[in-house]
């Protein structure tokens, strides 16, 4: 007598409880633009041989900057092995849409971030057809109109290299793009420009066979390599860790190559952050009854995203921690007045209309309403936490015992269950009887059962919603007809779903309880006889109802 062990059904109750989980956004669209141009050849030049990494290298930039750099890939446009005009194109499609951008939010400050990687040669940048000059990159700058600019050029000056001692040959070796000398004084001058150039003026910019141009392989391994502070790596740890490995890689083999900084009249000192390599870890969430547009900015981040709410659902926005600025933008264009918050790791912020009652959270959660600087019209903010809850209470249990093995069908008993946050855990101890008489024999037993269940739950409304494991021992007292007694043991194992229903709803007094699952019982034979234990499923249902207690 074995009975067969049915398949449990966990997966339908794990799916649906997947499928309640609300789906996040990260935030929209943002006012960051890059211009990523890359050119392996030297644009009618007889002396420059062919370099062999520099297209790649744009388009591995372009790449990191979406993937990190929170650059939407419809504002970065890449332009490689194509000629000046193709460029120059590529740079009015940024500017239109910058122009758009602010035409919608107003002038929200915007980053614009041009990537050079080819050859360099007397003052100039060479493309497929022809050079692009200072009054080009000047023409570009200006039509960006961005609140920072910044300039990366990694441009070989001599041409090819000696792959085995990173060496030039070719050409003489003439000055390179240097932007001291070649940018118009209005633009080299102009607030908030940066620009990040491969090598000092008269030495050569190296590509190495592998790595591809030095200085730009070492500013894409900085993205996830170089000290992340703040919400990630700032511009000033990319640079350094750029600028130190470019010149120790290339003193190592025997040449010279520094990088240069030039910083002209930067509008604030608050870092820039060019890399994010950190998951945002918190969440801003957005009313139902909301719509519109809003921005978020980060304080320190040189980072403006702007967030589209429908009406009619909730939005969850998972963001960065740190200090961050919420702006809800007019209809006619423009932000006005903003609110900011300090978002911790993991928080989550909720925001509404602030006539509208603050959200009614089920038991484990609670909210506290947000004391904020600034003061934007209509809304009201709030942090949900986690809350320690210790529910004592009893219940009524059913199951289904198989055929000729122990077991009660109906049991009654009390337990203690710790919620906090998503998380619960609970102790129970039931007892229930059994009893069966034949025309031979008979039997009465007492069934005693412990039981520690885990569970992670979701807020639904007014009802908390578990998917839980649990197990325990047991143990049967047995007295047979005849005068005989045994005291087998056995245990149960199984999950479910278990539901919690607050009343009242804000604070409760009770909290009403039912479950369903299904399980596995070890469980000794009906008959005196038999020392064996078996294996069986069964199904279980609870009912019960406990008191709560709010610890914090």
């Amino acid at each position: 007598m074995r009975p067969a062990l049915p398949i449990l059904p966990f997966l339908p109750g794990l799916a649906l409880l997947l499928a309640l989980v609300p789906q996040a956004a990260s935030a929209g669209s943002n006012m960051r633009y890059a211009l990523v141009v890359g050119n392996d050849h030297a644009g009618g030049e007889p002396d420059l041989e062919p370099l062999q990494h520099a297209e790649r290298d744009a388009a591995a930039l372009a790449e990191q900057l979406v993937r990190l750099g929170n650059f939407q890939k419809e504002r970065v446009e890449l332009v490689t092995g194509a000629d000046r005009r193709a460029v120059l194109a590529a740079a009015q499609r940024l500017a239109l849409r910058h122009r758009q951008d602010e035409a919608e939010l107003g002038p929200v400050p915007a980053l614009f971030a041009f990537f050079f990687t080819g050859h360099g040669l007397s003052g100039r940048l060479l493309t497929a057809d022809g050079p692009l000059t200072g009054e080009d990159l000047a023409h570009v700058f200006t039509e960006m109109g961005a609140h920072l600019s910044l300039g990366f050029v990694d441009a070989c000056y001599a041409g090819s290299l000696d792959w085995d001692s990173l060496k030039a040959k070719g050409a003489t070796v003439t000055p390179g793009f240097n932007p001291i000398t070649e940018l118009p004084r209005e633009v080299l001058e102009a607030e908030g420009m940066m620009w990040f150039v491969s090598s000092q003026s008269g030495e050569l910019s190296y590509e190495d066979r592998e790595l591809g141009g030095l200085f730009t392989h070492f500013l894409l391994e900085g993205f996830t390599a170089a000290p992340q502070d703040g919400v990630g790596v700032s511009l000033e740890n990319l640079w350094e860790y750029a600028r130190q490995h470019t010149s120790t890689f290339a003193a190592r083999h025997g040449r010279r190559q520094s990088p240069e900084r030039i910083v002209r009249q930067l509008k604030s000192r608050s870092p820039t952050y060019l890399s994010f390599p950190r998951a945002r870890s918190a969440s801003l969430v957005l009313d139902a009854s909301l719509e519109g547009s809003f921005l978020l900015q980060y304080e320190q981040a040189a980072l403006v995203e702007k967030i589209t709410k429908p009406a009619g659902q909730p939005l969850e926005v998972k963001a960065y921690e740190g200090d961050v600025v919420l702006s809800r933008v007019a209809a006619a264009g423009g932000p006005i007045a903003a609110q900011r918050l300090k978002l911790e790791p993991g928080s989550r912020v909720a925001v509404r209309p602030a006539a509208l009652k603050a959200e009614r959270n089920a038991v484990g959660f609670t909210e506290e309403s947000i004391r904020t600087k600034g003061a934007t019209a209509g809304l009201a903010f709030a942090e949900r936490r986690a809350q320690t809850v210790l529910a004592v209470g009893g219940g009524y249990r059913w199951a289904l015992p198989t055929p000729n093995l122990l077991g009660a069908m109906h049991t009654g008993g009390l337990h203690v269950q710790v919620l906090h946050g998503h998380f619960s855990l609970d102790l129970s101890l039931a007892t229930g009887s059994a009893s069966e008489r034949f025309e031979a024999w008979s039997y009465r037993a007492q069934q005693i059962s412990g039981e520690v269940s885990a569970a992670y739950g979701l807020n639904l409304g007014p009802v908390r919603l578990e998917l839980e494991v649990s197990g325990g021992p047991r143990v049967w007292l047995v007295e047979y007809g005849d005068g005989g007694r045994k005291s087998p043991g056995g245990g149960f194992a199984g999950g479910g779903l278990r539901a919690h229903l607050s009343l009242p709803f804000d604070r409760p007094w009770v909290l009403l309880q039912a479950r369903g699952g299904y399980g596995v019982a070890f469980a000794p034979a009906t008959t005196s006889s038999d020392r064996l234990t078996y294996v069986t499923g069964m199904p279980v249902f609870e009912a019960g109802i406990a008191v709560p207690f709010f610890l914090d």
